[in-house]
């Protein structure tokens, strides 16, 4: 829940809510109400794609990206 996700991270509950809808347009969670946020079965790909983009507008090396996949 969103105030569960508030105490751990030492946030307050709106943070939450924008990282949440941030999180949601990207692609990653699916907000669904009453019931709840949902990871999206091909998070792979909504993942990548912005992170592609990121990279390419930031001159990213090769490095940064294997960083990158070791991290994920």
């Amino acid at each position: 829940s969103e105030r569960e996700l508030s105490q751990k991270m030492g946030v307050s509950r709106t943070s939450i809510r924008e990282a949440l809808r941030v999180l949601e347009t990207m692609g990653i969670i699916e907000s669904r109400q009453g019931e709840g946020n949902f990871i999206c079965n091909k998070i792979e790909t909504s993942l990548m794609q912005p992170l592609s983009i990121m990279f390419t507008l930031n001159n990213g090396d090769y490095k940064d990206i294997i960083e990158l996949r070791q991290m994920i």
